[in-house]
Order: C-alpha cells, then structure tokens, then sequence
C-alpha cells in the first residue's frame, strides 16, 4: 500500500470514528458500490478510484483537500437557518419526541435511497480529463515529458485525459501536484481558483510583488523574456521549434558582443 493512499484510508477511518451513527454499509449504499468493495480499501489498502473521492467528501461532510492531503479544514457542510432551526427543535423535544423525530428522518433516507431515487454521483471522467489536458497544456508538458519525469505511463495518461480510464486516487492526486492544480476543481470544475493550491516562497512572493509595481509596458517585456527562456529551455530538449519573437532581447542565433571602455 503507498503512503499517500495508507493516509487517506486512515482519514477516512477517523471520519468513521468521529460519526458513529456512519457505517461502512451505509457508505457503500451512498457510492453505490458492494460492501465488500468498501472493505477492501478499508482493511487491506486496496486503492480507491479518484472518481469516487467527491461522493465520499459528500457522504461525511469533508473537503476534498483535506481527504487527499489533510491539509485545509476537515469539515466543509454548514447548517442552513432551517437545518439549525430543525437542530434546536429535536435538542427541546423530550425523548419521545426525539425517538419519533430520528424514526421520520431514518423512513425519509432510506426511502430517498432507494436504487430508483439515488442521488446521481456520477463524476464525468471526459470532464475531469479535459481539465487534466487543459492544466498540461497551460504549462507546456507533453504526455511524454510527464510519463519520463515522473514515471507515469503515458498510455495510462492518455486514457485518463480522453476519459476512458479512472485513475487511483494516488495517481490522481500525483497529477493533481503536478500540474499544479486544485483537485476540487480537477473533478468537480468547481473552485475559487484551481491554482489554490499552489504554495509560493519568500523569493517567489517578493517576484510576484515586484512584477505588480512594474509598468505595463515593463511587465509585457518580462513575460516575453520569461517566454524567451522556456522556449531556450524546450529547444535544448527539442528541435524543429520555432523561436518566439521576443521584443529587443537577442535571438539563439544573434551573437552578443560588449565593448567596455576604462578609464
């Protein structure tokens, strides 16, 4: 079992552990997946499917992020002014009236999961692999690059951009750091910012700070240098590029000479 795929089953066992009304069957029954599917991941490791990351954060209330990475707060769920008005009448009610209360809303879930009136927990896997395509492609990476850098078939990359393959939760959460990208909004399309997870350092914040304090004009000729020098990069790897044209800074092709006069 990896170590990543280990935490995440060790998070979810806390989730269990901290909702005791929860259960592995009634997990299975939400997914849709048999019980002995659930057991599997629980008790020997076997690893989950990214596709069903955003139905498990649904069915106890956490954060993606914090499920893959136990990193931002755990839970997510908030109650509404009639969940928390619902919540102070069963807190008045005397034991009775509770017992009758959790018998209603026990009939009302298990009519509402019935295999007619489940919810849909479908995540489109052609969805998600665009957005994984549309991440690669905004940082330049090929499916080659990715697969010799990092061990991943490139294949098995393939499949999962074009929607054809569900990748492991680790895989999906390698990716996820690879290309930079929120993995909420790797699977859902949903996020304030699918960079958010991007941690810049003390030498990137005062970069990024500077830039802001520049002209227009100067920041257009530090993002064609910037261009200039990925693609002076990409060429030492790669031929048959054509070399962007970078305004008042030399071609590969331009010789540099200097003269400096002493004294």
């Amino acid at each position: 079992m990896s170590s990543k795929n280990e935490h995440i089953i060790l998070r979810i066992k806390d989730l269990f552990a901290n909702n005791n009304s929860l259960t592995q069957k009634d997990l299975a029954s939400y997914l849709q997946k048999a019980p002995s599917t659930i057991s599997q991941w629980l008790k020997h490791g076997r690893e989950i499917p990214a596709e069903c990351v955003t139905p498990i954060c649904e069915f106890f209330g956490c954060s993606i992020n914090w499920l893959l990475t136990g990193a931002d707060i755990e839970y997510t769920s908030k109650l509404d002014p009639q969940q928390q008005k619902l919540l102070e009448l069963y807190i008045q009610a005397d034991e009775r009236g509770k017992r009758n209360i959790m018998h209603q809303a026990e009939a009302e879930v298990s009519e509402s999961l019935t295999p007619n009136k489940q919810k849909n927990i479908n995540i489109s896997m052609v969805d998600v692999g665009n957005r994984i395509k549309q991440c690669r492609k905004e940082l330049g990476l090929t499916q080659n690059y990715i697969s010799q850098e990092y061990n991943i078939d490139s294949g098995a990359l393939s499949k999962i951009e074009n929607g054809t393959r569900v990748p492991s939760v680790v895989l999906f959460y390698e990716l996820a750091q690879i290309l930079k990208c929120d993995m909420e909004w790797l699977i859902t399309g949903n996020s304030a910012n699918k960079h958010n997870n991007i941690k810049l350092n003390e030498k990137e914040e005062h970069l990024l700070y500077t830039f802001h304090q520049l002209s227009k004009e100067d920041q257009l000729e530090i993002e064609e240098l910037i261009e200039f020098k990925l693609f002076r990069d990409k060429k030492n790897k790669h031929t048959n590029l054509e070399e962007p044209e970078v305004s008042g800074l030399p071609t590969l092709n331009t010789q540099i000479s200097s003269s400096f006069k002493i004294g």
